[in-house]
């Protein structure tokens, strides 16, 4: 597969798309062979991941995705309740 024209990484709304489109092609001795398909998958990203900072690096057949984490957290704290009314 050729990473720059088979295969496409997106960040969208916390949500990571990996499409990829497989075509080969292999002739032999009065045949030949096809391979092919594509194939999409959409993972929804978790809590605090730095969408702006997403990489994707293929080598020898593997594509790698790496998301990083942001190490800002809500923390948790007491909101106060209103009275109204009488």
């Amino acid at each position: 597969m050729d990473p720059d024209s088979d295969i496409s990484v997106e960040v969208d709304n916390g949500m990571l798309v990996i499409q990829a489109d497989r075509k080969e092609e292999r002739r032999e001795r009065g045949r030949t062979e096809f391979r092919y398909g594509t194939f999409t998958r959409r993972v929804a990203l978790p809590e605090g991941a730095d969408e702006s900072n997403v990489n994707a690096r293929y080598d020898a057949g593997i594509l790698e995705v790496t998301v990083p984490l942001t190490e800002k957290r809500a923390e948790a704290r007491q909101i106060p309740v209103q009275r109204t009314g009488g």
